[in-house]
């Protein structure tokens, strides 16, 4: 009886503090978004310096590039290319108007000026038709859709207990820009979708590769937890907590 009081006490601690409205993006240099930004989802921002320059992509509808003397590229965004030997995506737009050329990659970056510090580390290449040379850039960005998500988050208790002490815990990695996640549940790889909105995670069906070992059971305690499961979320000191009427699991980062 003390643990149900106990849990539900920290399930609503949990809901309390994820309560909190995104923030409507702004500009670097803090200004409020054009009306050309509000006629879309930014999904991943950057910006750089020296000439200061912008990059916005909404993964479904298209990549706006600028700076600040007017220069600028819109395209659409094409499927991605994954770069072998690190973890990063690359997309190349060609348009009547000129190419743009994105490469995105997971790796801490430090914007000296504004003293700002990202996940992820991007290079762009532009050439408009009248351009006989492609104009390169680099710089910092980040994913917007709570990007401190995007991460790989190793299980360390469901409703306080450990389950899978003395082996190899299940594992998460949020892929923000798929909206799926892959894993390890203790036993095989799993996979599925999910989807974000006002601080809550709904996981859809997880995928197993259906592998026998010794720790079958308790890897279906885990995916049962997350199969088709909708949880508020809070992310404090590296540890993801998840929480709903029933259930509370708590990850640690391992990224």
């Amino acid at each position: 009886m003390k643990k149900v009081i106990y849990l539900s006490f920290f399930c609503l601690l949990g809901m309390a503090s994820c309560s909190k409205k995104n923030i409507p993006a702004k500009s670097e240099n803090n200004q409020e978004m054009s009306v050309q930004d509000k006629d879309f989802n930014i999904d991943f921002k950057a910006s750089g310096n020296e000439p200061f320059w912008s990059l916005k992509i909404d993964f479904d509808k298209k990549m706006v590039f600028n700076t600040l003397s007017g220069y600028e590229i819109i395209t659409p965004v094409p499927e991605p290319i994954r770069i072998q030997d690190v973890n990063g995506l690359s997309y190349r737009a060609e348009t009547e108007k000129g190419s743009l050329y994105v490469t995105i990659i997971r790796s801490k970056c430090q914007d000296t000026m504004a003293d700002k510090e990202s996940d992820y580390q991007v290079s762009i290449q532009t050439k408009l038709k009248s351009e006989n040379e492609y104009q390169e850039y680099r710089g910092c960005g980040n994913y917007q859709g709570d990007y401190r998500l995007n991460d790989i988050w190793a299980l360390e208790s469901i409703n306080g207990e450990k389950l899978f002490e003395g082996g190899k815990a299940p594992n998460i990695e949020f892929n923000l820009r798929e909206n799926r996640f892959y894993g390890f549940g203790g036993c095989n790889r799993i996979n599925g979708s999910f989807s974000l909105g006002d601080q809550k995670i709904k996981f859809g069906k997880a995928l197993s590769t259906m592998m026998a070992c010794p720790k079958m059971e308790e890897e279906g305690i885990f995916t049962a937890k997350i199969n088709d499961q909708e949880y508020t979320y809070q992310i404090q000191e590296g540890k993801l907590r998840l929480c709903n009427r029933d259930n509370e699991l708590v990850f640690r980062k391992i990224d």
